[in-house]
């Protein structure tokens, strides 16, 4: 995963809907930052083993959402 590389994301509060988000910047610290297409809301994600988590966000998903 690097800059520029676009993502698909699905959160649990929405089952078989799927998010496209642009990848901002990768950090040393495994959390990466993006920016969704439709919407332009920021999030900040922590990768965890099997699944990401909402740390900082603009949109509508929660900090502390799992996915």
């Amino acid at each position: 995963m690097k800059a520029h590389d676009f993502i698909a994301v699905i959160f649990p509060q929405e089952p078989g809907k799927a998010y496209f988000a642009e990848i901002r910047k990768v950090n040393s610290n495994n959390t990466f930052e993006c920016r969704f297409v439709h919407s332009g809301s920021m999030y900040i994600f922590k990768m965890q083993p099997g699944w990401i988590e909402v740390v900082q966000t603009s949109g509508l998903f929660k900090t502390g959402t799992k996915t």
